[in-house]
C-alpha cells in the first residue's frame, strides 16, 4: 500500500510506502531498496527523486520525494 499526495510546497510530491513487499529482503540485502529508488527514478525521468525516509533505518515507512526539473 502506498499513499502519493503533493508535498506542502505545492511543487514537489511525496510517496509514502505504508506497506513494503520486499521488506523480508530487504534486511538481509538492502542493496534490493536501491534497486527500487531506480526504478521510481525511471519511473519520472523528468524529475528529481530522492529516498527521504527509509524503513531499515528508522520510522515504519520509506518515503520518496519527486520533485519536477525545472
Amino acid at each position: 500500500l502506498s499513499e502519493f499526495q503533493q508535498s506542502s510546497d505545492g511543487v514537489s510530491w511525496y510517496i509514502n510506502e505504508v506497506h513494503c513487499s520486499i521488506r523480508v529482503i530487504a534486511e538481509n540485502y538492502p542493496k534490493v531498496c536501491d534497486n527500487e529508488l531506480e526504478v521510481i527514478r525511471q519511473t519520472f525521468p523528468d524529475c528529481q527523486v530522492d529516498r527521504v525516509q527509509w524503513r531499515l533505518e528508522q520510522g515504519h515507512t520509506c518515503g520518496f520525494c519527486i520533485t519536477p526539473h525545472n
